[in-house]
């Protein structure tokens, strides 16, 4: 984030739903968002409409153990690991710098990781196929089935 700490007014104002309106929620939304994604983490934009945002970082387990995030409009950020939950507020932009400093980098085995995984897949099918098909001719040879 920016060295500009953001100021927290509660507007007067209330919405439809009679919640108070926080005038910075959506500039602390786009500034963490920002910031995550400078870090590896990738938003999910497959799933369905959450109102949220969840963002997913590459690194393993064992590397990092918070891989996902949800990211309210609100600028709340939760983990899901349960062990140790993170709930950081819009308003603790102190603890936020604190965890984006802690947030390893994704390695390069980390963002190939799925692309790798995909390859290997397709290898494991070829080999298969191949092995059908070989061992197809010989039970015909054995059987004394030979094509015209």
């Amino acid at each position: 984030m920016s060295q500009e700490k953001t100021q927290w007014t509660v507007s007067d104002h209330l919405d439809e739903s009679g919640e108070v309106i926080f005038e910075r929620g959506g500039k602390v939304l786009i500034e963490r968002l920002y910031e995550l994604a400078h870090k590896g983490y990738k938003p999910d934009f497959d799933m369905d409409f959450t109102e949220s945002i969840w963002l997913h970082h590459p690194a393993r387990k064992d590397r990092w153990p918070y891989d996902t995030l949800i990211l309210y409009p609100s600028g709340y950020v939760v983990s899901l690991q349960t062990s140790e939950p993170l709930r950081i507020n819009p308003w603790e932009t102190d603890k936020f710098e604190q965890f984006l400093k802690i947030i390893p980098m994704p390695t390069l085995a980390d963002k190939t990781r799925v692309f790798r995984a995909g390859v290997s897949a397709w290898i494991l099918i070829a080999i298969f196929v191949g092995a059908i098909s070989v061992g197809g001719e010989w039970v015909a040879g054995v059987l004394g089935f030979h094509p015209r």
